[in-house]
Parts: structure tokens; sequence; C-alpha cells
């Protein structure tokens, strides 16, 4: 009710376009304000994010819900599509992301009803969620760089100056 402002000062913006390629600690505190991630962690903890829960394990797959309020910052609702198509982009990437490599080794599928399923043979649940919980393995827009879905939106900046403005369609309130 009262407002307020606090200014952090970071060494690059990188995490702000692309979260795929953040490298520094700077580029991954960016994107894990701006863009949205199905699993975040807090307190030491993997909480969910744009998923209704840390998911159910079977097997080898990890299989997520969509939360019905995952939205991107245009308004769009984040759908099984977005993270199919952000996962085989962060693939696709392979050495040029810090995890592109890791995600080649897990299969992202539709498992209906927005649901996702993460298959990976002879991984623990707790490696998939920590890796589904980093700041790089972010959800885009139809997997392309641009709009995000986090906790805050980015407004026009100028050089090395940026303002994020806590974005209250975020997922989580």
């Amino acid at each position: 009710p009262y407002g307020a402002a606090i200014e952090v000062p970071v060494r690059d913006f990188a995490g702000l376009g692309d979260p795929f390629l953040a490298e520094t600690r700077s580029a991954r505190l960016v994107a894990s304000l701006v863009h949205g991630h199905l699993l975040r962690t807090s307190g030491g903890e993997i909480v969910p994010e744009l998923a209704t829960t840390t998911g159910t394990w079977s097997g080898d797959t990890l299989t997520l819900t969509l939360a019905d309020t995952a939205r991107f910052h245009d308004g769009r609702v984040v759908e099984v599509s977005d993270v199919i198509a952000s996962w085989r982009r962060l693939q696709s990437l392979g050495d040029q992301s810090p995890v592109g490599r890791l995600a080649q080794a897990v299969q992202v599928s539709d498992a209906g009803h927005r649901n996702v399923a993460f298959m990976v043979r002879g991984a623990a649940v707790d490696e998939v969620r920590a890796l589904l919980a980093r700041p790089e393995v972010a959800v885009l827009s139809r997997g392309l760089v641009g709009v995000g879905c986090g906790a805050f939106k980015p407004t026009p900046g100028d050089g090395d100056r940026r303002t994020l403005v806590a974005w209250d369609g975020h997922a989580q309130g």
C-alpha cells in the first residue's frame, strides 16, 4: 500500500533478453526476475512458480501441471506448447547455453490437460526439479526471445539502467 523501490546494481542484462544464455550471476538474477519458470528455488527449497505443484514422479518421468494463472506479460496464457517450444530451443543451443547440454538429455512432451512431462533415464527426481528451477531454464512465449512471464515486468530502458515493475499478473500473484 505504500510503494517502494530498490536499486540493485548488476553487471549485465543478458538475462533480460535471452535467459537461456545467462552466464553471469547478474544475468541469472535478471532472468529469475523477468522470466517465468516452472519451478524456482526459495529459501533453499524448490517450489512451484508457473506449475501448480513440484510435480509427480513416476518411473523416469516428472509430470507438472501449469497453473491456470500462468500468463505472459502481454496477458497471453502460458500453454504447454510454450513450455515444449522453450525446452526444444534450449536443447538446440547445446554448448551455447550453460544448461543446453543438460537439457538435451531430457525429453519433454504434452501430457494433456495443461500437463507437461519431462523424461530422463537414470536421473533422480530432485535432479530434474533442480534443473527446471535454474534461472536459465525459463518459459518463453512460443520459445522465442521477447515477452517474459516473471514476477517483474521491464519498462523500456535506456543505456545501463532498467526499471523492473512488480507484475500483478504473475502466476503467484
